[in-house]
């Protein structure tokens, strides 16, 4: 199946050159003399600048063709766009080049594609979206934010009217630099065609260097047409940057008073986000000397949830133990987290053992984080580390003891039979709701023995967080989701980008009706290359999560949750893709085997499921451990309008 989908993606890029066996002939041919070939993706610590080089290698080629050549360079595999006028120079390079260009329904798509096939990656993987000017770049917006709000290295390749018609309101001119400055790492026009091959390396380090994140490059299209000259001499010390894995200080100010900290703490816990992603070597040696461990949304699967001391996601959704677990802690121990108001509640009752701890001299808050800005933005640790969790964690984890915390550990099981997660079944035995779907799609994986091997991705809702607490996360980068943003309609996206950048993979999307009706035109691009991606949308023709806000704050007035759907059946059809329904539960194990065993291409599952509320849940203005833990109880709550989520 995945040999087919990359011989499946070759055919068709060579059939868009024109109709018929002979341009198809053509095209292959011309495949089979390209010379080009893409580099193996670079370890952060093999990537290296030089100008001189630059000039001299890239000497001959225009602005499209240095692109090109660069992306190989850093093992670009596909990149993801929608063409367009002033883009033409760039996109034009990709004939035969073997960079595959995925050609999405919209620039959006082609964003969160990008964000999805670096989230697959991890390490050195950097998502390429290119877009036209005007609205093909303002179209990457949300894109951009997306991946700056969740740290996803990706770059954009924006086209722009020609540096003389810049200013004059030019037909699809946009300020793409001014637009974009605040919702990327680092953003530049190209005004000379000397500086682009050191302005992409400036792109590539800046994405992947500190806390990674999303850069603009904006390309004129005179400057992109225009060729390199010979070597002139020409440098620009502002390009010029240093290796991505700078020195890494062996001498850590602070160490010894936090090894002693944790060492002497009698109910210490780990609260690990996603810059503790890449640490799961160390992060599980770490757990593996009694300290349980709570995870993010977007670092679920960091330790194995099997695990006794594994207490899932944390937070408004998370697991009650672990909420209990972080507010009895006498010592929290923040890994690449950032204290999100979504994982802390009120902060006034926040940590308040690990507060009382630092008072008396035997406990507190660490905070080990990379992005020096974020130490002490929300909540003021007792010590902190300012550098990568992995260097951290390597030089720390030797000195830390491993003491008899039995009464700890016992506490700990204790919130976890008294407070598992559940559903309340439907009353009518032949209905059934997403967290039932979602635990018998996980329990097939886990029973074939596939769940390794799967990806995870998901829109914004209830059926994302119901993902995130029905799954059993055991590795990492399985789950991907619009986690700081809360971008409806990534689900389907993400998924394309994370199959093409794993291709031996299964990746299922898990979708509400509502978040896949907003990108549910990329089905073409599913279609096209026959991408077998796995789409189970928990239909309840609902938007239930703000719907639940409604009946708890705005005294039961629904207005525009309510959604009217499509028939998801004929729409799958309609592009010729593989479709199921499961409308009664007695249908749901056999209607789930063969939406997993199904291989031939994309498959869809339209579940027709019963809306619920999501529970655990933290309300807003609620301390983390005050919980709602049963639907029945949300009335309870304070009918504050102020009070409502997001």
């Amino acid at each position: 199946m995945r040999r087919r989908l990359h011989m499946n993606l070759l055919a068709r890029a060579s059939n868009r050159a024109g109709t018929g066996p002979a341009a198809t002939l053509k095209r292959a041919t011309r495949f089979q003399s390209n010379e080009r070939v893409i580099s193996p993706l670079p370890k952060s610590s093999e990537v290296r600048f030089d100008s001189d080089r630059n000039l001299k290698e890239y000497a001959g080629l225009n602005g499209g063709q240095i692109i090109e050549k660069k992306l190989r360079e850093y093992g670009v595999t596909h990149v993801f766009g929608f063409t367009g006028g002033a883009i033409l120079p760039v996109t034009d390079a990709f004939w035969g080049s073997p960079i595959k260009f995925i050609n999405n329904a919209s620039e959006q798509c082609s964003g969160h594609c990008a964000e999805g096939y670096s989230k697959a990656g991890g390490g050195m993987s950097t998502g390429i979206a290119i877009a036209t000017s005007g609205p093909g770049a303002t179209n990457l917006v949300t894109a951009l934010q997306d991946a700056y709000a969740d740290s996803v290295p990706m770059i954009a390749f924006v086209g722009q009217v020609p540096t003389t018609a810049v200013g004059t309101d030019a037909f699809q001119e946009c300020p793409s630099i001014q637009i974009s400055k605040h919702i990327t790492k680092w953003n530049h026009q190209v005004t000379r065609i000397e500086e682009l091959p050191d302005v992409i390396d400036k792109a590539f380090y800046t994405a992947h260097s500190g806390k990674k994140g999303p850069v603009l490059l904006d390309l004129p299209k005179d400057v992109m047409v225009q060729t390199l000259g010979a070597y002139t001499g020409y440098k620009n010390e502002a390009h010029l940057v240093p290796s991505i894995d700078p020195p890494k200080p062996t001498d850590i100010p602070s160490l010894n008073e936090i090894v002693e900290m944790i060492n002497n703490s009698k109910k210490p816990i780990i609260v690990a986000g996603q810059g503790a992603v890449d640490a799961v070597k160390e992060v599980r040696e770490l757990m593996g000397k009694g300290i349980p461990v709570t995870t993010t949304l977007h670092a679920l699967g960091l330790v194995d949830e099997d695990e006794p001391l594994s207490l899932k996601m944390l937070g408004m959704h998370g697991s009650a133990y672990a909420n209990y677990a972080v507010q009895e802690a006498d010592v929290i121990i923040a890994l690449g987290y950032r204290f999100d108001d979504r994982t802390t509640g009120r902060l006034d009752q926040y940590a308040p053992e690990a507060i009382r701890a630092e008072r008396s001299g035997k406990g507190g808050i660490i905070h080990i984080e990379i992005e020096r800005k974020q130490i002490g933005k929300v909540v003021k640790p007792t010590k902190c580390v300012w550098g990568d969790v992995q260097h951290t964690l390597s030089i720390m984890n030797p000195l830390i003891k491993t003491p008899d915390r039995k009464e700890w550990h016992d506490k700990i099981a204790e919130f976890k039979k008294a407070h598992p997660l559940k559903w309340q079944p439907c009353e009518e035995p032949e209905k059934y709701k997403v967290q039932e779907a979602i635990y018998e799609i996980n329990d097939y994986l886990e029973k074939t023995d596939r769940a390794k091997d799967t990806i995870w991705t998901t829109g914004v809702g209830n059926h994302q967080m119901m993902c995130a607490q029905f799954v059993k996360w055991r590795w990492p980068r399985r789950m991907m989701s619009s986690g700081s943003l809360g971008t409806m309609g990534v689900g389907v996206p993400y998924a394309v980008g994370a199959q093409i950048r794993m291709p031996d993979h299964t990746v299922i999307c898990i979708d509400g009706d509502a978040s896949f009706n907003m990108t549910s035109n990329d089905l073409r691009t599913l279609a096209e290359h026959n991408i077998p991606v796995k789409i189970a949308i928990m239909n309840d023709f609902r938007q239930q999560m703000v719907h639940v806000w409604q009946t708890i704050y705005f005294e039961q007035r629904y207005l525009v949750t309510d959604s009217f759907n499509p028939d998801f059946n004929k729409l799958a059809d309609a592009y010729g893709i593989k479709n199921i329904r499961i409308a009664k539960r007695s249908d749901l194990k056999a209607g789930v085997k063969e939406f997993i065993d199904y291989n031939e291409g994309p498959v869809i599952c339209d579940f027709r499921v019963e809306s619920d509320m999501c529970t655990p849940m933290v309300a807003p203005g609620a301390a983390l451990d005050d919980m709602i833990l049963e639907p029945d109880d949300v009335m309870r709550l304070e009918k504050n309008p102020q009070n409502v989520p997001g």
